[in-house]
């Protein structure tokens, strides 16, 4: 008798396949991603706003401010010395003159005005009218003086300075000379060592005028 063939036990079946979910493969959420931009957005936002804001804003006190040079500063004007003086008025030669105001004129000699202070014996300053007979010019009165300088009255052409006729007696008479039609008008003063009338008669020269 032949053996009966061994038996093969039966190959059991694959275990299913489990189907794939529903909808497709896993998504992850994109909301935390876009938080994660705007965040960013604001961050970046703020910032620039913020250093804009730091630009504009006023510079510390502490900052040195410009102080207006002497250039821009407003010069006062220089006060006038002879603004309270006396005027003296000569008709007869037709100018005008100041003086100072404790000063007194003594004019009874048409050709010598003489101003001084009352309680002084000697005559400040002394203005004599020279007629011009022998047509002296400018030139010509040079020769008595020393420090000239040239002057101009009027449209008047005149020097003045100092006498040399009068340097060795310890003295210094200044003389300022114009020469005006058939005139000379000498303006002088004694300036002695105790005394400083040189500041005054330059002052009073200055104020002398021509009325015609």
């Amino acid at each position: 008798m032949n053996p009966s063939p061994t038996e093969i036990p039966p190959v059991p079946p694959p275990p299913p396949i489990p189907p794939p979910p529903a909808g497709g493969p896993p998504k992850f959420s994109i909301f935390p991603i876009l938080g994660g931009i705007i965040l960013v957005i604001l961050v970046a936002t703020g910032a620039f706003f913020f250093g804009k804001s730091q630009n504009n804003s006023p510079q510390s006190n502490s900052s040195p401010s410009l102080s207006p040079t002497s250039s821009q500063l407003p010069l006062s004007p220089t006060p006038d010395p002879t603004a309270n003086w006396k005027t003296y008025t000569n008709k007869q030669f037709s100018f005008t003159v100041n003086y100072p105001p404790e000063w007194e004129v003594d004019d009874n000699d048409a050709l010598i005005i003489r101003f001084g202070s009352l309680t002084s014996r000697i005559d400040k300053i002394n203005i004599y009218i020279i007629d011009n007979k022998n047509q002296v010019t400018v030139d010509k009165l040079r020769q008595n003086l020393t420090d000239i300088d040239p002057i101009t009255i009027g449209g008047f052409q005149g020097i003045k300075g100092i006498n040399k006729d009068y340097l060795k007696e310890n003295k210094t008479i200044y003389s300022a000379n114009i020469i005006k039609d058939n005139n000379i008008f000498t303006i002088s003063t004694v300036d002695f060592q105790d005394t400083n009338l040189k500041t005054t008669f330059d002052q009073i020269l200055s104020t002398f005028k021509f009325l015609q």
